[in-house]
């Protein structure tokens, strides 16, 4: 359905739209729209993010820079305590 955009990415209910300018991002999120009404999907708005220059997808951080991690899911591992003998390895 939308594989064969550029500016889009999705997996399985998961969809983004991302481009620099705002212009072409209101048009990309139109022809996404379009898109899902041709196939009869439907969003639940609640759950959409507008225009944001961060955003949490697939586990990941995606933002303006380039790609992060989650801080929670690093937390996590950063709070496990350092083994002090071999058998905790």
């Amino acid at each position: 359905m939308l594989t064969s955009f550029g500016f889009a990415k999705f997996d399985i209910d998961d969809i983004i739209v991302f481009i620099l300018t705002l212009r072409h991002h209101m048009h990309h999120l139109q022809e996404a729209f379009k898109r899902l009404q041709e196939h009869n999907l439907k969003f639940h708005l609640g759950k959409c993010q507008f225009f944001h220059t961060q955003v949490e997808y697939l586990g990941h951080m995606i933002y303006l820079g380039g790609l992060g991690v989650q801080k929670a899911k690093v937390e996590a591992i950063s709070l496990v305590p350092q083994p002090t003998n071999v058998s905790w390895l």
